[in-house]
């Protein structure tokens, strides 16, 4: 019986997805999915992670850019996945590749502020 639940809960993870290459479309659709198949309500799910509900909304919607530093960003998705019982790291992946990334910059030197000694 309980070899039986965990070959169902292996199924039901890859079912949900396993795949390296995702709709870029379905990555944050996925969550939503199965939170919302599983009934649970997203307040109460950020109350138990101690996430923002809002950053776990922005995940669900790839809203990439309401959402804090790249580091604790990964952490949010994965905690959340980990917690639906889905591979975050194709989501991950995902949100690594839209990262704004920065312009390069010019670095012009500034003249010193020392005044030479006499």
């Amino acid at each position: 019986m309980e070899a039986q639940k965990n070959v169902l809960k292996i199924k039901e993870k890859i079912c949900y997805f396993n795949r390296k290459s995702l709709d870029r479309d379905l990555t944050g659709e996925i969550l939503k999915r199965r939170r919302e198949d599983l009934q649970l309500n997203l307040k109460e799910i950020a109350s138990l992670l101690k996430v923002r509900a809002d950053y776990l909304e922005a995940i669900e919607n790839n809203v990439f850019d309401k959402l804090p530093v790249e580091v604790y960003t990964k952490g949010y998705i994965r905690c959340y996945a980990q917690y639906l019982n889905v591979d975050a790291e194709p989501i991950i992946s995902y949100y690594k590749e839209h990262l704004a990334k920065p312009q390069h910059a010019t670095i012009i030197p500034v003249a010193s502020s020392r005044r030479k000694s006499p």
